[in-house]
Formats: structure tokens, sequence, C-alpha cells
């Protein structure tokens, strides 16, 4: 273990209670609550959709009948204060751009989840209740080299990180003037069955598609660019065994430890098809990547024990088996 991780002592499992995931009906979320729910806990999924969609339900399967979906937006202050009562925790899923929208406006970036967040913060520091805050590994740190721990400097050159990273020291300024209980998650690059392709997010998910509708595989500069990528299994395990047993008040990162370059997934990939090669469309490289990203969960492994145990061989494989029964409502997003 690295000499300067600071080992912190796990409580004793804490009761969640009446758990509220905001916007629980995506792809982490989701298996966060399948997970939650099918360990008796008691799960409320708030989402802006009038209805859960097909995927969470393929994702949640025989669990969905024990979870409760509450249409509505989170940022209305009325509504989230009602719903807040009705909850022991609150985890906060929701965030209304991807990294490539908050470069386009990044007002609008901070407009759409920062004010918001805020008043969650407010609220949850009112009612004296857990909060755990999903943030962004992949883009709070900026450019790092190696692996990086909780004690690298933060210095994101995306709207997306610089807002995420925002949002964490709001919550941190509520744990000391308001008293907030919260814990920060920083997830590194999640993939996995369920993760639908074109939807500003997801690496994997947009190559598969690409490789089984015979389209072009877009790169992003020479295709050297080097992402920590996680199993959603695993991410979705580190999560709840974070939200009964880590230390209240601190940050976490919640990643494999090991990096990967774009082009050496995309030969992953294309051998796991069954091909020999495949057709690159390479796009100059976009200003807001940084060049590698790694997580180390060195800090998270001292306090609750967690590691992750899914490679990514098993974990392509199945991501890639699932896809292929999705083939038929794979749709390109411009």
């Amino acid at each position: 273990m690295d000499k300067n991780i600071r080992m912190i002592t796990a409580t004793s499992p804490r009761a969640l209670g009446r758990i509220l995931l905001i916007g629980g009906g995506g792809f982490i979320g989701s298996h966060l609550a399948n997970r939650l729910a099918a360990d008796h806990h008691a799960v409320t999924i708030m989402g802006r959709s009038r209805n859960l969609s097909d995927t969470a339900r393929q994702i949640l399967g025989e669990t969905v009948e024990n979870i409760n979906y509450i249409s509505g937006d989170f940022t209305h202050t009325n509504f989230l204060r009602e719903i807040l009562v009705e909850h022991d925790t609150v985890v906060s899923l929701a965030y209304a751009t991807v990294p490539n929208t908050a470069f386009e406006n990044p007002l609008l970036d901070l407009q759409q989840n920062l004010v918001p967040s805020i008043s969650l913060f407010e609220e949850m520091a009112r009612l004296r209740k857990l909060l755990v805050i999903i943030s962004s590994g992949g883009t709070v740190y900026g450019r790092q080299t190696g692996c990086i721990d909780e004690n690298h400097k933060t210095h994101p050159i995306s709207p997306y990180g610089l807002t995420k990273l925002t949002i964490e020291h709001y919550a941190n300024l509520y744990a000391i003037t308001h008293g907030l209980q919260h814990l920060i998650l920083r997830p590194s690059n999640a993939y996995g069955v369920g993760q639908l392709p074109y939807r500003g997010q997801g690496f994997i998910a947009n190559v598969i598609a690409n490789i089984l509708t015979q389209q072009p595989i877009i790169l992003y500069g020479d295709g050297s660019i080097i992402r920590d990528y996680i199993a959603i299994d695993d991410l979705s395990l580190a999560i709840q065994q974070a939200m009964l047993s880590a230390p209240i008040g601190e940050t976490y990162n919640i990643g494999s430890g090991v990096g990967i370059s774009s082009k050496d997934i995309l030969n992953k990939l294309v051998r796991l098809c069954g091909l020999e090669t495949c057709t690159i469309n390479y796009l100059p490289a976009r200003v807001f990547d940084v060049p590698s990203n790694i997580l180390s969960s060195a800090k998270l492994h001292a306090a609750i024990g967690w590691q992750p145990h899914i490679s990514l061989e098993v974990g392509l494989s199945k991501t890639l088996e699932w896809q292929k029964t999705q083939l038929g409502s794979i749709k390109r997003v411009t």
C-alpha cells in the first residue's frame, strides 16, 4: 500500500433506512438500486422521466417490483423537500450535462448542476441525513501522470470537471458550516451491461455498437489516451459498501488502478468480435480530454476492504454479449 495513504478505521455497518437515489434510473443508478434492493434495502428512484426506461428495468430484473419510482425534477426545491423528509439516506447521481455539452456551454453546466446541488446540501444538512455524492474521478484531477490518489492536486481542464469539483467544495463547506453528513465518491470510467451507446459518455459502449452495426470507429487524437475502466458490478458494490461503512466526511476514488489506451481497448473488442480489423475515423484531439487518468483506490481499500474483482477481459465479454441482444434497438444519436 502507498505509504502516503492514510489509514482510516471503518465504522460498523450503518443503518441506511429508506434510500433515495436521485437520478437513479441511469446506468450507474440502476445497478446500484438493483444491488441495494437485492440486499433488502428500501429503495426509491427519482427521475425526470414519467417511467423507468426499458433498459433500467432490464438491469433491475425481479428487484424492480421492490423499488419505488418517483417522477419529478429535483431542481424544484419544494418537491425535493417533501421527498427528502420521507427518506434516510440519499445518493446524488443526477447530472444534467456530459463533458462535451459542458464544454460547449459552461454557463448552462453551472446553472443546471451547481445551483440545485447547493439546494440539496441545504436541505440535507437541515435534516441531518447522510448524502452520498457521486462525483467524477476522471475529470476533477486534470492533467496527471501515474496512478492518482486523493492527495493529488485537483486541476480540471474541462468545465464538466470544474463544476464537479466545485460541487465537492460546496459539500465540504456545508459540512463545516451546516453539519452536512456526506461522502464523496469519485469513480473512474464505468462500463458494462446496460450502458447505452451514443449518450455522450461510454467509450466502450460506443465502440461495441459501431462494430456491431458496421460503422467506423471514432477516435479522438491518435488513440493513445489512457483511461481506467471499472466494471459496473465492481463499482456498484464499492458504492454500496461505502454507504454502509466508509467514514463520513471523506472523499474516495473508485477505480481499477490499471490504465489502457483507447486504441488497445478497440483492438481487444475487435478480436472479441472475431474480426481482424475495423474502419477508424481519426478526429482531432479534444482540448478537454486529459492524456491519462488512472485512479488509485488504496484509500477506499484501507477504509472498508473493497477492491475490484472483474478483469477487463471478462467485463468486455459480458458487455459485448449483452449489447448483441440489443442490436435491433441500437440507434445512432447525433
